[in-house]
């Protein structure tokens, strides 16, 4: 074998050899190299997507606490659906204030299928002039549950009293 061959035969082995340890040893170490790249940009976009929502638990700690005595009075302004005697009290001592004489009549309890507050009902029957009615209104508009009236009926009196009758459904909100 002359020299030329030896030369000729030296480089295709070398060049085999080459093209052997690109196919078998860096291109997969490549092709793992790219994996592991992709998986850390993954798991930086998931630790931002935490820390984005750690920052909103924060916000929404912030603002929960500002809102705690809001939250507090709307759930004072709710009526006990189980013992409204708070309410009827008020009721009483509004009118006893407006010099009206009051009666009282429970309904039933609705059930909210919404999942907001359910109510109680009642039906109110007063008697007296009407500016002490319109008093009456007042305390109640002014009270501290939150109330709901639809309709008012109103009969005067056919005596020279000038008194009225009123009557009319109430909702309270309650808890």
């Amino acid at each position: 074998m002359t020299l030329n061959q030896k030369t000729n035969i030296s480089i295709f082995i070398s060049t085999i050899s080459v093209v052997l340890i690109v196919v078998f040893a860096i291109y997969p170490l490549f092709q793992e190299i790219r994996k592991n790249s992709k998986e850390l940009i993954s798991q930086k976009e998931g630790l931002l997507v935490l820390e984005n929502k750690m920052n909103d638990l924060e916000q929404f700690k912030i603002i929960y606490k500002g809102l705690a005595e809001t939250l507090k009075g709307i759930d004072n302004s709710l009526a006990d659906s189980e013992v409204p005697i708070d309410f009827i009290s008020f009721l009483e001592n509004g009118a006893r204030m407006s010099k009206l004489s009051i009666e009282i009549s429970p309904g039933p309890i609705e059930k909210n299928k919404k999942g907001l507050w359910d109510s109680l009902n009642f039906q109110i029957t007063a008697q007296g002039v009407f500016p002490d009615f319109l008093k009456f209104l007042k305390r109640l508009e002014n009270g501290p549950y939150l109330i709901e009236i639809k309709n008012i009926n109103i009969s005067i009196s056919k005596s020279e009293s000038k008194e009225v009758k009123i009557s009319f459904p109430l909702k309270v909100f309650a808890r």
